[in-house]
């Protein structure tokens, strides 16, 4: 090959390969940006709502829910086997549950669940009656007596198939909901993490915060039910 036609060759090589690295940059820049843009919907929603900036590249909606201190965080998780990847939202409310200790219910445990927050707490206990059954319930010892007057009042949260965990406690209460699953063909093939939803609706983030509002007062309303009995 002639000298100058190899150097044409390798010029076009070049230019080849930096116009893939620009493309694949302004991929990775578009899937940041809409990360960090999933909960955008949310923002008009909570009184000083905005969206703050975390190493997973999501954002984390932060704000006042009916007077209430809120934060809606995205986590994306495949760790469990055989199963495809899941964007949980993890929803905290600081709204008073009227308890004195702190328990977790996690639905379908893998134990993949490192954002489950009942790892440290020091007992388990066996779900009620009315519960999944393929619940595991982990929490303070105090908290074993709440549960036969809150049973009921959590079991529907528990049944939704969406839900993957609920823990409460003096400080308010936490749910874990599933927002989407991966594609499988990117999953298996890249082991990449895609969903196919860009943004959560605004309707879905609002049914989030009210559902977590709801599990606080039916459980304040459980236990003062409870106290109310024992007293008479």
């Amino acid at each position: 090959m002639a000298p100058m036609a190899a150097l044409l060759l390798v010029a076009a090589c070049g230019l080849t390969a930096a116009g893939g690295a620009i493309l694949l940059l302004r991929a990775a820049q578009r899937r940041a940006a809409l990360q960090h843009a999933f909960l955008a919907e949310g923002v008009a929603l909570l009184e000083g709502g905005r969206i703050a900036p975390t190493p997973s590249g999501y954002g984390v909606l932060r704000g006042r829910w009916r007077s209430h201190e809120a934060a809606l965080t995205p986590i994306a998780e495949a760790l469990a086997f055989r199963r495809l990847p899941q964007l949980w939202i993890v929803v905290t409310l600081k709204a008073d549950a009227g308890l004195d200790a702190a328990f977790e219910a996690l639905r379908r445990p893998t134990g993949a669940e490192f954002f489950a927050a009942g790892g440290g707490l020091p007992r388990a206990f066996a779900p009620p009656p009315d519960w999944p059954q393929d619940t595991a319930l982990r929490g303070e010892p105090e908290a074993e007596s709440a549960l036969p007057r809150i049973a009921e009042a959590l079991a529907p949260t528990l049944a939704e198939p969406r839900c993957k965990a609920l823990l409460a406690g003096p400080s308010g209460v936490r749910l874990v909901w599933q927002a989407a699953q991966g594609r499988r063909g990117a999953y298996l093939l890249f082991r990449d993490l895609r969903f196919d939803m860009e943004r959560l609706p605004a309707g879905e983030i609002e049914a989030l915060l009210d559902r977590a509002l709801g599990v606080a007062g039916a459980i304040r309303a459980a236990s003062a039910g409870g106290d109310h009995a024992q007293a008479a």
